[in-house]
C-alpha cells in the first residue's frame, strides 16, 4: 500500500471498525495483490478484541468529487465474513446533511450475494424507506470487478461492466429537503475486512477471513 494515499483508520464503535488493527499480521501483499485479513487475536494479549481486522482508507490523503471507481477483488463465502469497499464524505462538519455513504461492494457471511448500497441522511438518520439497495447473486469467491459511476444526478452500479443498480437524485423538493442527495462533495475510499457479530453473521473467532484485492482505480472526466 502506498502510504502517500492510504492509512489505517482508527478503531471506532461500529461493526466494521470495532477490531481494526495496525498489526502486520492482518494484511499481506502477495504477487502485487493486497490480502486483507480478520484473524484470531493471538498477536496482542493486551488487546481485548477477540479478533483483529484489516482496514485501509484514503481519509485526509486522497478524495475526489464525481467520477468512476472500480475494484477487482475476490473473497470467501463463509459465515462471519464481512468485507467492504466503500466511500465516505471527506468533510461532515458544517454541512446541513452530514451522512452519506456509497457501498461499492459488500458481502454478508455466506449469503452468496454482492451488495451495492446508497445511504444518505434521509435513509440513515430519518429512517425513510427507498430503493437504495442492490443485492446481486454472485460467486464472490471468483474475481469480479465492482464499480460505481458517480455524477451530480445519479449513481450507477456495475459488476463486470454490467449495470446492477441505479440511484437518482430526486426532483421532489420535499425529499431533497430531507437530505436524499448528500453526494455533492468530495469522498474518500475505505477498504476493510471485518466480521459479523453476535446475532448477525456471527464469526468463528478461530477462523481466518480474507479478501484479496487486485486493484482499485478512480477515473474522472477532464
Amino acid at each position: 500500500m502506498n502510504a502517500k494515499h492510504w492509512g489505517v483508520p482508527k478503531r471506532q464503535n461500529y461493526m466494521w471498525a470495532r477490531q481494526i488493527s495496525n498489526s502486520p499480521s492482518v494484511y499481506a501483499i502477495t504477487k502485487g495483490k493486497l490480502i486483507c485479513k480478520a484473524i484470531p487475536n493471538t498477536v496482542n494479549p493486551n488487546d481485548t478484541a477477540e479478533m483483529l481486522t484489516s482496514a485501509f482508507s484514503t481519509k485526509d490523503k486522497f478524495d475526489f468529487k464525481y467520477g468512476k471507481v472500480e475494484v477487482r477483488l475476490r473473497t470467501s463465502n463463509v459465515e462471519g465474513n464481512f468485507p467492504a469497499v466503500w466511500l465516505l464524505p471527506a468533510e461532515q462538519k458544517g454541512v446541513p446533511f452530514r451522512y452519506g455513504e456509497i457501498d461499492i461492494f459488500e458481502t454478508f457471511g455466506n449469503d452468496g450475494k454482492a451488495h451495492q448500497t446508497v445511504h444518505n441522511h434521509r435513509t440513515f438518520a430519518l429512517g425513510r424507506k427507498e430503493k437504495n439497495a442492490f443485492p446481486h447473486t454472485l460467486d464472490v469467491t471468483q474475481w469480479h470487478v465492482y464499480g460505481v459511476e458517480w455524477t451530480p444526478t445519479y449513481l450507477l452500479f456495475t459488476i463486470d461492466g454490467k449495470t446492477t443498480g441505479y440511484y437518482e437524485k430526486s426532483k421532489d423538493a420535499k425529499i431533497l429537503a430531507e437530505g436524499q442527495w448528500t453526494f455533492d462533495r468530495p469522498y474518500y475510499i475505505v477498504v476493510n475486512q471485518s466480521t459479523g457479530q453476535k446475532g448477525w453473521h456471527e464469526p468463528d473467532v478461530n477462523h481466518v477471513y480474507a479478501t484479496e484485492v487486485d486493484w482499485i482505480r478512480v477515473y474522472q472526466r477532464k
